[in-house]
C-alpha cells in the first residue's frame, strides 16, 4: 500500500509529532510499503530546510519514501527562485505539496503566485498536491488548477468528507488528471459507489498522519466492499502509474492488527447514535436494509436511532415511523425526538411515546434550532420529562452542561465529544460521551485524554450511521491501546448506565 500523505517531524501548535524512526515504523505497522512525505518544518519555519530534511530521509529509505516538497509563497522569489523546483527535482523531490491546513501563514489557492509556483513545479516534473478543507476549497482547486500539465493529487486534510460525493463524480467526469483521495470518504458503500460512476483509476489512499489517528482511515479503507482489483488500484498501482514506480516493496497488513481488528470486532456492540431516513445528501447505504449488515459483521447487538425527520421536519411523523420500526425488530430501539419551538407538542409526544419501554431517551440537535439546552423551551419539556419518565436526553454541545446541572436525576448524552470539544463536561457526573465524529483529529480527538478526566464509565460508542461507516470509529477505537475491561464498557455496558431501558 502507498500512503498519499504523512508529515514528518514535530507541529508546534498541536505537539503531534512523527520522527524518522517513528515513522517507518509506523508504515510497518499499517502494511504501508511507500508514503508520499512532507514536513512540518517546511510549514512552521523554513520550508528550505524542511525540504532538505524530507529529501534526507528519501535518501536513507529510496524505496519507501516519496518526498514532497513545500514553499512557503511569502517567502518564494520568481526571479530568483526560478529554478528552485528543478533543482528539487534533480535532488529526488517528487511531489510539491499545497496543503490548507495545518498552516501558519494563511494560503489562498486562487493566489497568482501560488498557481505560478504549482506551474513551475510540474514544469520541473513534480506531481502537485492540493491538501483541502472543505467544498469552497474543493471548488477552487477545480477551477484554478484544470489547467495543469501534471497530475493533481486531491487530498483532504480535516476529514468528514460525506458531502462531496456529487462533486467528486462530477470532477472525474470533467478532467483527466486529478485524483482524489479515499481515506475519509465516510458514507456507508462511498467509495463503492464512486468506483461504479467514475471507475477507480483516479482514486488512492491518504491517512494525513499524524495529523489524524493511525488505524481510522485504514478500518475505513479495509471495509469497503469492493472487488481487490480495485482495492489494489486505490492501494496502489495508481499512484505506481503516476510515479512511474515499477513496483514497491511489499508490506503485508501485520498480524497485530488483524488481531486487534478482530478483537475489535467480536465485543457485542450497542451503537447510541443511529439514524433512519437521510441528511438529504447523497448515501448510498441509509436504507434500514443495509442495518442487518451491522449485526451480522461488526458484532452488533443493539442500536439506539433517532428519527431525521423528527429532527428536521415533523416530531409527530417521524415518532410514528421510529414506533413501527423498533416495534418490528429485535435490538433496535428509538429516543423520541423534540422540537423546542414546539413545546406543548413535544410534551405530548413525550407522554405519548415515553410508556412504550424500547423509547429509551430523547434527542434534539438544539443548535438547529439556534437555541441552547437550557433554553426555556428545553427546560419546560425535561420539567416534564423528570416528573413523569427521567429519560436520558442525547443533544449536542450548546447549553448541555447548564441543563445537566439544572437536572441531575436526568442522563444527558453529549453526542460528538472529542476532549478539545468538552473536555471541560468531564466533572458533570451526568453527562455521557458519545464519540461519533466526521473527522479524526488527532490532538481534538484525544479518547484516552477523555477518558482520564471523566472516567471510564461514560464513554460510549456510536458511529453516527447511516450517515458514518461504523469501521470509522471503530478505527479510531483501535488507535488507542484500551484494555479489553474498558472495551466491553465502551462498547456495551456503558450504553446500559446511560440508557437504563437498554438493560
Amino acid at each position: 500500500m502507498i500512503d498519499g500523505g504523512l508529515f514528518l517531524g514535530r507541529n508546534p501548535s498541536t505537539g503531534l509529532s512523527l520522527e524518522p524512526e517513528n515513522l517507518i515504523r509506523r508504515l510497518n505497522e499499517q502494511g504501508i510499503s511507500t508514503a508520499i512525505v512532507s514536513s512540518y518544518k517546511s510549514l512552521f519555519f523554513d520550508s528550505r530546510e524542511g525540504n532538505d530534511d524530507v529529501l534526507d530521509l528519501a535518501e536513507e529509505f529510496p524505496d519507501r519514501i516519496l518526498p514532497a516538497i513545500m514553499m512557503n509563497a511569502f517567502n518564494y522569489d520568481v526571479m530568483a527562485d526560478a529554478n528552485y523546483f528543478r533543482d528539487m527535482r534533480q535532488q529526488g523531490a517528487r511531489v510539491f505539496s499545497i496543503l490548507l491546513s495545518p498552516v501558519y501563514y494563511d494560503i489562498h489557492l486562487d493566489s497568482r503566485l501560488l498557481r505560478h509556483m504549482a506551474h513551475e513545479a510540474a514544469k520541473a516534473g513534480l506531481v502537485v498536491q492540493l491538501g483541502i478543507r472543505n467544498p469552497t476549497d474543493f471548488r477552487i482547486a477545480l477551477d484554478f488548477y484544470s489547467d495543469m500539465k501534471a497530475p493533481v493529487l486531491i487530498r483532504w486534510m480535516t476529514g468528514r468528507n460525506y458531502d462531496y460525493l456529487g462533486e467528486m463524480i462530477l470532477a472525474i467526469k470533467h478532467t483527466d488528471h486529478f485524483y482524489f483521495d479515499v481515506g475519509s470518504l465516510l458514507n456507508p458503500g462511498g467509495i463503492k459507489l464512486l468506483i461504479e460512476r467514475g471507475g477507480a483509476d483516479r482514486l488512492y489512499y491518504c491517512s494525513n498522519q499524524p495529523e489524524a489517528l493511525p488505524y481510522s482511515s485504514l478500518a475505513l479503507f479495509e471495509a469497503a466492499k469492493i472487488s481487490e482489483g480495485d482495492r489494489e488500484k486505490i492501494g496502489h498501482r495508481n499512484l505506481e502509474k503516476i510515479f512511474g514506480l515499477t513496483s514497491t516493496p511489499t508490506i503485508p497488513l501485520p498480524q497485530a492488527w488483524k488481531n486487534r481488528w478482530k478483537e475489535i470486532l467480536k465485543y457485542p456492540k450497542i451503537d447510541t447514535h443511529f439514524h433512519i431516513d437521510g441528511w438529504n445528501l447523497m448515501e448510498p447505504e441509509h436504507d434500514p436494509v443495509f442495518f442487518q449488515e451491522y449485526f451480522d459483521h461488526y458484532g452488533y447487538e443493539k442500536i439506539v436511532i433517532s428519527s431525521i425527520r423528527g429532527l428536521n421536519d415533523d416530531i409527530v411523523r417521524a415518532n410514528e415511523e421510529t414506533a413501527k420500526l423498533i416495534a418490528s425488530k429485535e435490538g433496535h430501539y428509538g429516543l423520541i425526538t423534540l422540537d423546542p419551538n414546539r413545546t406543548e407538542l413535544s410534551i405530548q409526544q413525550l407522554k405519548m411515546h415515553g410508556k412504550n419501554k424500547k423509547f429509551v431517551g430523547l434527542k434534539t440537535i438544539q443548535d438547529a434550532y439556534k437555541l441552547p439546552l437550557n433554553a426555556d423551551s428545553y427546560v419546560k419539556i425535561f420539567k416534564a420529562n423528570v416528573a413523569s419518565f427521567k429519560l436520558p436526553v442525547m443533544a449536542h454541545i450548546p447549553g448541555m452542561l447548564e441543563a445537566a446541572k439544572q437536572f441531575p436525576k436526568l442522563n444527558f448524552i453529549c453526542a460528538h465529544s472529542t476532549w478539545g470539544r468538552v473536555g471541560h463536561f468531564a466533572k458533570q457526573k451526568n453527562i455521557f460521551f458519545d464519540i461519533a465524529t466526521s473527522h479524526h483529529d488527532a490532538h481534538e480527538t484525544r479518547l484516552d485524554q477523555l477518558m482520564k478526566a471523566a472516567g471510564e464509565d461514560r464513554i460510549l460508542y456510536a458511529c453516527d450511521a447511516q450517515l458514518l461507516h461504523p469501521a470509522w470509529t471503530m478505527g479510531k477505537i483501535a488507535s488507542y491501546s484500551f484494555a479489553p475491561a474498558t472495551l466491553k464498557k465502551i462498547f456495551q455496558t456503558n450504553a446500559q448506565k446511560a440508557f437504563p431501558r437498554l438493560k
